[in-house]
């Protein structure tokens, strides 16, 4: 692994026209990610952010991001979602350092828009009382698994899993909307103790979570197999002939516990 390139970079935009169902605009205080999840949707970033270094070793803090999104919010509509964040985590390991997220949130707690944060950091805890001044904020917290040896070969930078599901609580207790991403599924890692998982989660006040299946696992396999055979030495031998409807049988597990502790469930395969 290489060492981690971190450095300040002043930005020109920090709201971008969003794709994603329910959010107007994304919002990314950063480029790049220190968490360096081996099945990480976003590597293809690398090649837009002016970097030779691989996807997971650099980290560029847009300093000025507080200033722009200011000036940009001028010419916002009142009722636009911003969405937080969309390739990167805005509670990565730099936010300690940086602050670009926390003050970010400050200038969005006095104002009308609705705020929608995912990250994998138990960091997000520092801003609880910031985010109770929202009118419409939520939070959620990717977690593909409960098995907290899988999670740190998956998701070497992120917090641990109880952390995640703890923070979530204490979320839930300020009444602060939270959700769960389980997502993507990671075949037969996901599926070991998830109604464990599910357990937990429910505990932790969660009432709506969120599935996605591993749909771009042939662009992730350089990255995504020698974790899992750090995991399981045998397990991406599996990985040859996944069934057909392996996803859906996962589904179905998640969609009766949520409809057995009225929690709102979405599919999104």
């Amino acid at each position: 692994m290489s060492p981690m390139k971190v450095q300040e970079r002043q930005c020109r935009s920090i709201l971008s026209p969003s794709g994603i169902p329910g959010a107007d605009y994304s919002l990314n205080p950063y480029i790049g990610c220190a968490h360096n999840c081996a099945y990480c949707y976003a590597r293809y970033m690398q090649r837009y952010s002016g970097h030779s270094e691989p996807w997971g070793s650099f980290v560029d803090a847009k300093v000025n991001a507080p200033q722009i999104l200011v000036r940009q919010l001028r010419r916002t509509p009142s009722n636009a979602s911003i969405f937080m964040s969309s390739v990167t985590d805005p509670y990565q390991p730099a936010e300690r350092r940086f602050s670009i997220t926390h003050r970010i949130i400050e200038i969005l707690s006095s104002l009308p828009y609705p705020l929608g944060i995912h990250t994998k950091s138990a960091l997000v805890e520092r801003d609880i009382s910031l985010l109770r001044r929202f009118r419409d904020v939520s939070v959620t917290f990717t977690i593909v698994t409960g098995d907290e040896r899988a999670a740190s070969l998956l998701e070497p930078g992120a917090s641990p899993v109880a952390e995640r599901i703890r923070v979530l609580s204490e979320l839930a207790r300020a009444g602060i909307g939270t959700s769960v991403f389980i997502g993507p599924i990671i075949p037969y890692i996901t599926e070991t103790g998830i109604q464990d998982l599910l357990g937990r989660i429910a505990s932790a006040g969660v009432r709506h979570i969120m599935l996605d299946d591993l749909h771009y696992l042939p662009r992730l396999q350089d990255r995504l197999f020698p974790a899992l055979r750090a995991y399981n030495t045998g397990i991406t031998e599996r990985y040859r002939a996944i069934p057909k409807d392996y996803y859906q049988q996962i589904a179905r597990i998640v969609l009766e516990f949520c409809r057995s502790h009225t929690i709102e469930c979405r599919i999104l395969f």
